[in-house]
């Protein structure tokens, strides 16, 4: 392979020191833009470094001071004249469009070091062809999250605050986030928030499944959502929706006893349901790195609001720790800080012990969920389902489905009640006579 001097711009660099040296003000020009790192020769990534700790320290930057500070590493640098050329040769120029050069050129010599490292990565018979791929596209789209980050000002944080608060205030003070399809849950969380880690979390039976579905449906009308089922193949999931969309039951589209009239309602349904933009995963045995991958690769290609995860239990780690607990909690975390990244919602669904099963009330709580990591420390909302009539055959809460809010980080605690039809595997508002058929 014939070798090419990595990218880099010297006089860009220089520049940058030069200026600095005349005017140190212009490091507030800089320091949002380059780090030490993205420098490509060693003497300026070390004076630089120098003087992000001079500043940071609060002591004058000029050639005398600085090079007191350099004097350990004097020779490191071509000593005092290499500072003195660069005082004497410094002309003002913008170096925001400098720095802008030395970062362009700081992305390139990654990108070229990730390709290296792709290259070894093939030959390498330790590591499967998936494992490079996913490694290899998690760190480009670290590359491509991190080219934009930079602290923001008192300024530009209260002013883009201003137009969200002002949107809402056009917007009549309504829901803020992605709208579920359930108006109390909503209401209670303000819908779904970008960034927010959402848990749905019950006993088996509950609604889970049906509810995070329903959700995800929902929601894929005017937004993307993506669904990882790692225990229901899509097609279930497909005739799950069909019978919520058309109110034929479950257990007939399953079997396919179905009049001439259902079946037609159920062609016309697939039809609708075929335009929204909703994708499905269904690999039962599935990493987080496969997960995050996949998302990362949607949110680029076509974009990415919704992602919902059926359950968090089933995901592997794909690192041995010693014990589950551990493993669940590094991938919650890995899921919290998927939602920040991307700036998306995500939801997942969690499988609770058998806590409420040994008490006389059997609501779920919030320290039913302590055996599953750090799920519910990483919430932002919880969720948990529950259902007296399964529990009590004289129930006078037949077909009503208690969400109860264990945690609202930005909100308040409480419950919301839901219809709850099993045949048709259909969630539906109940609130102000606002039932659905």
């Amino acid at each position: 392979m014939e070798y090419k001097v990595p990218p880099h711009n010297l006089e860009a660099e220089q520049s940058i020191l030069s200026n600095i040296l005349i005017d140190q003000n212009c490091i507030n020009d800089v320091i949002g833009i380059i780090k030490p790192d993205d420098f490509y020769d060693s003497k300026n990534r070390i004076i630089y470094n120098t003087m992000l700790k001079m500043y940071q320290d609060d002591i004058n930057i000029d050639v005398v001071t600085l090079g007191e500070q350099l004097q350990p590493r004097l020779k490191d640098i071509g000593g005092m004249l290499y500072l003195g050329e660069l005082f004497k040769g410094g002309v003002r120029v913008n170096v925001k469009d400098y720095a802008t050069i030395v970062k362009e050129k700081s992305n390139k010599r990654s990108i070229s070091n990730i390709a290296y490292d792709l290259y070894n990565a093939a030959f390498d018979d330790n590591q499967s062809s998936r494992d490079v791929m996913i490694n290899t596209e998690d760190k480009l789209f670290s590359l491509s999250v991190n080219r934009d980050k930079k602290l923001a000002t008192a300024e530009e944080a209260i002013n883009s605050t201003l137009e969200q608060i002002e949107k809402n205030y056009k917007n009549g003070g309504g829901i803020v986030g992605i709208k579920t399809g359930f108006y109390d849950i909503d209401k209670s969380i303000n819908g779904l928030l970008r960034g927010d880690y959402i848990v749905i979390a019950a006993r088996p039976s509950m609604g889970k499944t049906a509810l995070a579905l329903r959700i995800a449906a929902n929601v894929s009308e005017d937004y993307s959502a993506a669904f990882f089922s790692l225990e229901m193949k899509k097609e279930k999931l497909m005739q799950r929706i069909l019978s919520t969309d058309t109110m034929i039951r479950l257990e007939n589209i399953k079997q396919g006893r179905l009049s001439d009239d259902s079946f037609t309602k159920i062609v016309g349904a697939s039809a609708e349901i075929s335009r929204r933009k909703l994708m499905i995963d269904d690999t039962s045995e599935i990493s987080i790195q496969e997960i995050k991958a996949e998302c990362k690769k949607l949110k680029i290609k076509q974009g990415l609001d919704v992602v919902v995860v059926d359950h968090i239990g089933l995901i592997e780690s794909g690192e041995r720790t010693n014990s589950r607990e551990q493993e669940l909690s590094k991938i919650s975390r890995q899921l919290k800080k998927m939602a920040n990244e991307l700036d998306i919602s995500v939801i997942i669904l969690c499988q609770l012990n058998r806590g409420p099963e040994a008490r006389d009330n059997k609501r779920p709580r919030l320290s039913d969920l302590r055996e599953s990591g750090a799920v519910e420390q990483d919430a932002d909302v919880v969720l948990m389902l529950y259902r007296d009539d399964y529990y009590n055959a004289d129930s006078s809460k037949k077909g009503i489905v208690e969400c109860i809010i264990n945690k609202n980080r930005d909100g308040a605690v409480g419950t919301v009640e839901l219809g709850w039809l099993a045949e048709f595997q259909k969630f539906r508002n109940l609130d102000n006579g606002r039932r659905d058929d």
